[in-house]
């Protein structure tokens, strides 16, 4: 039946993405089985046992559902928007996503791809924004980021375990959304592609928040220490120090293009991020505000960022599985161009 043979795809796919001959399985395998029964299994001759399934999946390190067909199912999530979205949206998005990551999930077990998550500020209680400041210069430290910019944000969440995937949605009332896939108990960040490169960071970086803080029940709007941990994640207390100086009495704009496109952070997040420090005062704050950001909400003409900063995970994936001839050549999907060499 069709489970049959996808168990014995997944077999012989492991097998050969290690490089491996039958004769060599059976060797690491203990002679458990033979090599013939190796062959009936990858060819769905012969159902393999569970004593089977377990010594292949410890001896080449698969991930422990490798074998499964359960379906990937989202089970908790943070929802972050203005409030626009109603009930049947708010359905259809969840079904976008949830479908884009079982086959972002069942593509990494095509793979035999372990996906690891450990959040290093897990311990971390946050009752302040100085505890968010001092929780921030930690994860930096263990994620061996530097106290400046952070180039490609979507590449460091990839390389820490975090799922991060673009959903083309009209609607923009929608920035972003984080959650945790169920069984596994991996995080995803889902976020609008059709946003600036600094919104979509911004963003990626406040979802990150809600993942990575254990937030007190001080803060009863849990958005509010989010929103501050993304400007402090873009934008480290000391880059900004640097960049700025301790106390200002006013800012020109060039300073402050300068820094969104280094930073790939917007103007009016940088400026808050300013008032947040005590660098500026709350009527330069609010001057700044009602005169300039409130005046060119899409910032036009103040500089962007010229990174391409995109989640590229789940793209590579898929063009390694048609390259390893995992998934057929034909195989095509809209944001997938490949040559093969």
């Amino acid at each position: 039946n069709a489970e049959t043979e996808q168990i014995g795809l997944r077999i012989k796919t492991a097998r050969l993405l290690r490089g491996l001959s039958m004769d060599d399985l059976c060797r690491m395998l203990g002679g458990i089985v033979s090599k013939q029964m190796i062959s009936n299994y990858e060819r769905s001759i012969n159902i393999p046992n569970p004593i089977f399934l377990d010594a292949i999946t410890q001896v080449l390190k698969l991930p422990v559902d490798y074998f499964s067909n359960r379906n990937s199912v989202i089970r908790s999530i943070e929802l972050r928007y203005k409030g626009n979205l109603s009930a049947k949206e708010y359905s259809q998005l969840k079904s976008v996503i949830q479908t884009e990551l079982s086959s972002y999930i069942d593509l990494e077990k095509t793979l035999c791809l372990k996906n690891k998550f450990l959040n290093p500020i897990s311990r971390v209680p946050i009752k302040s924004n100085e505890d968010i400041e001092k929780a921030v210069d930690l994860l930096r430290k263990r994620w061996k980021l530097t106290n400046y910019n952070i180039p490609y944000l979507c590449s460091t969440l990839e390389n820490e375990g975090i799922r991060v995937i673009e959903i083309p949605y009209d609607n923009d009332s929608f920035d972003g959304m984080c959650g945790i896939v169920s069984g596994i108990r991996q995080p995803f960040i889902a976020i609008n592609k059709h946003f600036t490169t600094e919104r979509r960071r911004f963003t990626i970086a406040h979802e990150l928040g809600h993942i990575l803080l254990n937030i007190d029940d001080t803060f009863k709007d849990k958005e509010r220490p989010c929103n501050y941990f993304a400007g402090a994640f873009l934008l480290s207390r000391k880059a900004i120090d640097y960049e700025l100086g301790l106390r200002r009495t006013s800012f020109t704009l060039e300073e402050l293009v300068d820094i969104r496109e280094h930073y790939g952070i917007s103007i009016a997040a940088i400026v808050h991020r300013a008032y947040d420090l005590g660098i500026i005062s709350r009527k330069y704050y609010d001057h700044l505000y009602d005169e300039h950001i409130n005046n060119n909400k899409l910032e036009k003409g103040w500089g962007d960022y010229k990174l391409s900063d995109i989640p590229k995970r789940y793209k590579l994936l898929k063009a390694r599985a048609v390259s390893e001839g995992l998934i057929p050549t034909e195989y095509k999907h809209k944001d997938l161009n490949i040559t093969i060499l």
